[in-house]
């Protein structure tokens, strides 16, 4: 999802302080508590009922249909958090039918109640469609100014979701004027906030030098940041640093293994072309493993069986007819050096 629902509650793996398994978060009596509150219709008390019904655990079943229906209740109510969960819900299409028109309408009515992660994936929803009226050469539609408001209003909250897709608008020209360092500031205010996408786009343009001055060391440090976050692109770019020596000496070991991370993070945009290129490296390596082992087996073998002795100069001519019979030095060197080859 775009939000991470649960987070904040400590239901997701997207958790700062998720929970200990052995020690519940919470007592059957407040699951109890959050029963009733649902049955007496608050909003606060459906909206957490459905999360736990989203996730599952402490004690209560998974199960998005039910989900949404208590999601869709707190929304009703005017729960802006539960309106922003309940248009993500119906842009997946999770425990609902995939309703994007919908999804906007409750979107709008959540910014409007000042939920600042709605007017951000608000905002991402237009910039997606004004980057299809590009896409096919259309002019810019009104959307597109309503989407840079919105995005930043929530950055200027502190969103630094917003605060990305600012920098994509900004770095492809998508509804504003392609402007290539209010992008790259956008994408290192949103990185100072630990968002992978933002640190991996910015490493980027510093590796291409896509409008700012190019440089293969920041960007890999860019990329090592994101890697670390377990962002599947920022390893496949580890690995080709590794590969080429970009910003690092290179190591074709470490390559592999970025290569081999990226393709496990189950990212379809990176999986087979990152398991492609481990494979690749993986092949030429040990051809030139084979290679070298053959190699250093051959300087195993003596150069030459015996002392090559000198020829000795004729005395005479019927001398010289005599030695026409018998090797030279030099047959005898180009024999021993043949040996050496083979």
């Amino acid at each position: 999802f775009e939000v991470d629902l649960g987070a904040p509650y400590g239901l997701s793996e997207g958790a700062t302080t998720p929970a200990d398994p052995e020690e519940p978060t919470m007592t059957q009596s407040s699951i109890l508590a959050v029963m009733k509150g649902a049955e007496q219709k608050k909003k606060e008390s459906l909206y957490f009922l459905g999360l736990l019904r989203l996730y599952g655990g402490e004690g209560v079943a998974q199960d998005s249909a039910k989900a949404v229906k208590n999601i869709r209740e707190a929304a009703e109510l005017g729960y802006a958090t539960a309106q922003t969960a309940l248009a993500v819900l119906l842009l997946h299409g999770h425990g609902t039918g995939e309703d994007r028109g919908t999804a906007v309408k409750w979107l709008r009515r959540a910014a409007h109640n000042g939920d600042n992660n709605a007017r951000w994936v608000l905002g991402k929803v237009l910039y997606e469609e004004e980057s299809e009226r590009a896409a096919r050469g259309r002019p810019r539609s009104p959307a597109a100014g309503e989407a840079v408001e919105l995005l930043k209003t929530s950055s200027e909250n502190g969103s630094k979701e917003a605060m990305y897709y600012l920098g994509l608008m900004h770095e492809y020209g998508i509804g504003v004027d392609q402007d290539f360092l209010v992008a790259a500031k956008q994408y290192e205010m949103s990185a100072q906030e630990g968002y992978a996408p933002s640190t991996y786009n910015l490493g980027l343009m510093l590796a291409y030098g896509r409008g700012v001055t190019q440089d293969y060391y920041r960007a890999f440090l860019l990329f090592q940041e994101g890697a670390g976050k377990n962002h599947a692109p920022s390893m496949y770019y580890m690995g080709l640093f590794c590969l080429y020596g970009h910003g690092v000496n290179v190591d074709y070991s470490q390559a592999v293994l970025w290569f081999n991370q990226a393709a496990e993070a189950n990212d379809p945009a990176i999986s087979e072309k990152a398991a492609s290129a481990r494979d690749e490296v993986r092949a030429s390596l040990e051809k030139a493993r084979r290679v070298n082992a053959a190699t250093m087996q051959s300087f195993d073998k003596p150069l030459v069986e015996e002392p090559v002795p000198f020829a000795a100069q004729p005395e005479s001519a019927e001398e010289a007819a005599r030695m026409d019979d018998t090797q030279s030095s030099q047959e005898l060197f180009d024999q021993h050096l043949a040996q050496f080859l083979n």
